[in-house]
């Protein structure tokens, strides 16, 4: 939870793409003190960090996706929904699916 909340305080100064790698670099190192260095190595404003994460301004929306996900049966990622329906599939299955989808709505249109 924690990770994930370093994550959204990441994103909301644009740096989540930076914060998201090396959080998973480092799985077995996500304590506050850890989530706080990372945000400090990716250049995050850290009083802005600090204030986020002890206010807990992320829980809330993190949790709501996480029960979003148990109720429509994700159970890992990358999970993909097109048009509201889930595809439990990845790389080239994937596309293929996409593709075939943007082609039936491409024709019926």
């Amino acid at each position: 939870m924690r990770a994930a909340e370093a994550a959204e305080a990441a994103a909301a100064q644009g740096k989540f793409w930076e914060m998201h790698r090396l959080l998973y670099l480092h799985p077995d190192k996500l304590g506050d003190r850890d989530l706080r260095k990372y945000g400090n190595k990716v250049g995050l404003d850290l009083e802005r960090f600090d204030r986020e994460m002890a206010s807990g301004t992320y829980a809330d929306r993190i949790l709501k996706e996480f029960y979003f996900s148990l109720n429509h049966g994700i159970t890992g990622t990358p999970t993909t929904f097109i048009n509201g329906v889930f595809y439990s599939r990845s790389g080239v299955e994937l596309v293929a699916t996409v593709k075939a989808i943007v082609e039936e709505q491409r024709i019926t249109k």
